[in-house]
């Protein structure tokens, strides 16, 4: 593997208070994901509430301009069928963090993280960094674990460098 980068990964474990909320996040979206018309109602109808449970907060919705506002929900709506990703989510919330073993990855690596992810939080991007190898860390303060759709013009060039600086 020539790069890797990592986005709103949860690499390690945490017994701080707020995980136990980012815990309950998951849980809530795991349930969700199982029922077709469940996941579908609450997006059409609790579209905030849902983007809150997803770990963004609902003035992240707000500062987004139409383009990126329609990548959002291109990413809600593109998840119908949702019970076709329950299996993921369930491994996404359930599944052991790696911890300390991430420290194994050699490929030079860029953890993409805000500050604000309420999902996964952002001790995650400290943990990453701090046990990879040639790791380096692009932050947002803002952008909850929907950082993509809302920095993705800086997240395209940093990971275009990064691609870049490997060849």
């Amino acid at each position: 593997m020539s790069s890797l980068t990592l986005l709103s990964c949860g690499v390690a474990a945490s017994t701080a208070p707020n995980q136990a909320q980012a815990n309950a996040q998951g849980d809530a979206l795991m349930k969700i994901y199982r029922h077709d018309v469940l996941y579908w109602a609450i997006t059409r109808f609790l579209r905030p509430w849902f983007v809150k449970l997803m770990g963004a907060d609902a003035q992240v919705l707000d500062q987004l301009g139409a383009e990126d506002r329609a990548l959002v929900d291109d990413l809600i709506v593109g998840m119908n069928p949702s019970s076709a990703r329950a299996a993921g989510a369930a491994f996404d919330n359930q599944a052991a963090m790696p911890n300390a073993r991430i420290a194994g990855i050699r490929a030079p690596t860029l953890v993409v993280h805000a500050a604000d992810d309420s999902l996964q939080l952002f001790h995650n991007a400290e943990s990453a960094l701090a046990h990879i190898p040639n790791a380096r860390l692009l932050r947002f303060e803002h952008g909850g674990h929907l950082v993509l759709p809302v920095e993705r013009q800086a997240i395209r060039a940093a990971v275009a460098a990064q691609l870049r600086q490997k060849r």
